[in-house]
């Protein structure tokens, strides 16, 4: 009954981070935007669900290395005790300057 209840007191906690780039690249990627249209069946792939129990966090942390590599955006979430990992996960993305973070969401679960 315990974990029912807490089960229904958990929240999904979740951010958006931004691959950060050279000025360079920044030119580059807005002459590449202003000539063809983004694809929008690519958000489905940058999402990263993260886990304290599944996989180690630097798991975490080299998946969205090598996804930044990939896309310009990813979006990370976690849910219950999971939130600690995820929260860690983006803090050393942002401190390596490997990242930016765009947005933080945080709503009740609907289990």
């Amino acid at each position: 009954r315990e974990r029912e209840r807490e089960k229904d007191d958990m929240e999904v906690v979740g951010f958006g981070v931004k691959r950060k780039k050279s000025e360079d690249e920044e030119r580059n990627l807005s002459r590449e935007r202003s000539s063809s249209s983004a694809d929008e069946s690519t958000f489905q792939s940058n999402r990263i669900q993260v886990s304290n129990v599944k996989k180690p966090l630097f798991f975490y942390v080299n998946l969205a290395q090598r996804l930044l590599g990939q896309f310009e955006v990813l979006e990370f979430s976690a849910l219950g005790l999971a939130i600690s990992t995820l929260v860690t996960v983006v803090e050393i993305l942002r401190q390596n300057q490997l990242a930016e973070i765009t947005r933080m969401f945080s709503h009740p679960s609907s289990t």
